[in-house]
């Protein structure tokens, strides 16, 4: 099932991210991106009228990022978008919170929460040393890793209820352990390196 329907909006409080895009069907070049904390009114409408025309593929995403900072001037300029979305475009409000929007905003927003997403729309953490290495290495957002490491804690929490075991058990603090980690704003590069040590204890790096 999509995270997001075409021809509706949304509140959204993860980030953008390849992995994203393909759940979501949407190739990069058919996304409009806005940043709500420092465009224009002027600005914002020639973008709006870009989300109007017909998408290279099968449909378009308007993803606005900052969009809690958005002014009430702002919001009111996307509120005829919002009440009647285009069949073909995906409007994303990406904010921190939702409270932050006028109501006639928030009464036109479906909400979908990252940290609720199921398990199946994160990437599975990779089987050796070496390549789960270059996986982790390879991402440079916070929340990207931390949704890929909640991911694997759901599917680990899974695989340990049904048949319990040490390693499993450890990987689970790891886990947490991590996630705790990025929450509280430890240096990326140390949780990462930290992990990398503990999830394979019994072959090393390769």
């Amino acid at each position: 099932m999509p995270i997001f329907w075409p021809g509706r909006s949304y509140y959204y409080n993860g980030p953008l991210s390849p992995q994203l895009l393909e759940e979501i069907g949407v190739s990069q070049i058919d996304v409009l991106e806005v940043d709500m904390a420092e465009t224009g009114v002027k600005e914002l409408r020639q973008t709006l009228l870009q989300a109007l025309e017909r998408p290279f593929g099968t449909h378009r995403l308007l993803w606005l990022h900052q969009a809690e900072q958005a002014s009430e001037v702002i919001q009111n300029t996307l509120l005829k978008l919002l009440e009647e979305p285009p069949k073909a475009l995906i409007i994303v409000l990406n904010a921190a919170r939702i409270d932050s929007f006028l109501p006639t905003i928030r009464s036109r927003l479906h909400r979908v929460d990252a940290a609720a997403l199921p398990s199946s729309h994160a990437k599975p953490l990779a089987s050796s040393p070496a390549e789960l290495e270059r996986q982790l290495r390879a991402v440079k957002d916070r929340s990207v890793l931390t949704n890929l490491f909640a991911g694997e804690l759901e599917q680990t929490k899974a695989r340990f209820l049904s048949l319990p075991s040490p390693v499993l058990r450890q990987r689970l603090e790891l886990l947490e352990r991590s996630i705790n980690r990025l929450r509280h704003n430890v240096n990326q590069k140390l949780v990462i390196d930290g992990f990398l040590l503990r999830f394979f204890p019994e072959s090393g790096k390769e």
